[in-house]
C-alpha cells in the first residue's frame, strides 16, 4: 500500500471534504462552467485513488455550460457513492447545488442530459440525508457514534497517526468524529449529547496523554512539543494543512494552530499558551468541534 492510499484508508474524511470543495469551487454563469480555484494537490492525489480517473478535470470541466456541467457532475456522483458521507457533507453538496440549479435555470441553456443528471443527484443526496434523519429519529445513530469511536480512536491507538504530530492526531480524530454519526448525533440535541462530549474529550486526553508519554493529564509541555514533529513528510503536511482550510485564528484558533503551524512556532497567536497539558489541549479542541454553545 503506497503513501497516498495509506492516507486515504486512515484520514478517510478526506473524501468527503474533496467532494465538498468541488462541489463549492463550481463557478456558473451563461456562458460556461469552471472551478473558481484550482484544486490542492492533495485533492487531485486523493481523486486519482478515489476514483482512478486523472484525466477528466478541469480541462472538460471548463469547455461549456452543458458539456462541463454533465462531466462535473458525474465526478461528484461518483466520488458520493464510493463511501457513506455524512449528513454534515451531504447536506453542503445539496446546499450549493440548489443554488447552481437556481442560476441555470436562470440562465436557461441547459441541455436536457445536463438538467437530468443534476436532477437526479438532488434526488440521491436528499434520499440519503432523509435515510440519515431517519436513523437519528430512531435512535440508531446512537450505536453508530459508538461504533465510530472506536473505530477512529482505536486508529489513532494502534498508531496509524503516528506520521503526524501529536496534536494533530486529535484534530484530525475529533474532525472526523465532529463529521461523522457522533457530529449528527451532537447536532441532533440527543439527549445523550452531553455523555458524547464528555466520552469524547476523556479518550482523547487519555490518547494525547500517552502519546506524550505524561504522567499527568495536567502535566505540560512547551507547545512545539505538541505541535510540531521530526520527519512530517510534505503530503503528511499538506493533507494537514488542507484538512485546517477554512479556519482562522478569529474562529478557531487551536485548530489553526494544529493544522498550519505544525512547522514551528513563528507567529503563533498571542491567544494560544505556550506550554499546554493533554487536558487543556483536547478541552480546547473539543470546544471547537463539539461547542457546548450548541445545547
Amino acid at each position: 500500500m503506497n503513501q497516498m492510499q495509506m492516507m486515504s484508508t486512515y484520514y478517510p474524511i478526506v473524501a468527503s471534504k474533496a467532494m465538498i470543495d468541488l462541489v463549492q469551487g463550481i463557478d456558473i454563469n451563461r456562458d460556461h462552467i469552471h472551478q473558481q480555484r484550482k484544486p490542492q494537490k492533495v485533492i487531485d492525489r486523493i481523486w486519482d485513488i478515489c476514483t482512478g480517473e486523472n484525466g477528466r478535470r478541469q480541462s472538460e470541466i471548463n469547455q461549456n455550460l452543458n458539456e462541463g456541467l454533465s462531466v462535473a457532475i458525474d465526478l461528484i456522483q461518483k466520488l458520493a457513492t464510493l463511501q457513506s458521507h455524512s449528513f454534515y457533507a451531504i447536506s453542503r453538496v445539496q446546499k450549493r447545488l440548489a443554488e447552481m440549479n437556481e442560476v441555470i435555470t436562470i440562465a436557461g441553456n441547459l441541455a436536457e442530459d445536463a438538467h437530468n443528471k443534476l436532477h437526479q443527484l438532488q434526488v440521491n443526496l436528499q434520499a440519503c440525508l432523509e435515510k440519515i434523519d431517519l436513523r437519528i429519529q430512531n435512535l440508531e445513530i446512537n450505536k453508530e457514534c459508538q461504533l465510530q469511536m472506536n473505530t477512529v480512536f482505536s486508529r489513532w491507538e494502534a498508531g496509524y497517526l503516528s506520521p503526524i504530530p501529536v496534536a494533530a492526531r486529535c484534530f484530525v480524530a475529533l474532525q472526523e468524529l465532529s463529521w461523522g454519526h457522533c457530529g449528527e448525533l451532537w447536532r441532533s440535541q440527543n439527549s445523550s449529547r452531553q455523555e458524547i462530549w464528555l466520552t469524547l474529550c476523556n479518550k482523547s486526553v487519555a490518547l494525547l496523554k500517552q502519546d506524550m508519554g505524561a504522567q499527568d493529564p495536567n502535566e505540560r509541555f512547551p507547545l512545539h512539543h505538541w505541535i510540531t514533529q521530526e520527519e512530517v513528510s510534505p503530503v503528511h503536511a499538506e493533507l494537514l494543512s488542507y484538512l485546517g482550510e477554512g479556519d482562522t485564528v478569529e474562529t478557531f484558533p487551536f485548530r489553526t494552530v494544529v493544522s498550519q503551524y505544525h512547522h514551528g512556532e513563528e507567529n503563533l497567536p498571542d491567544m494560544i499558551p505556550r506550554r499546554l497539558s493533554a487536558h487543556r489541549l483536547a478541552t480546547a479542541l473539543m470546544h471547537e468541534f463539539f461547542p457546548k454553545e450548541e445545547n
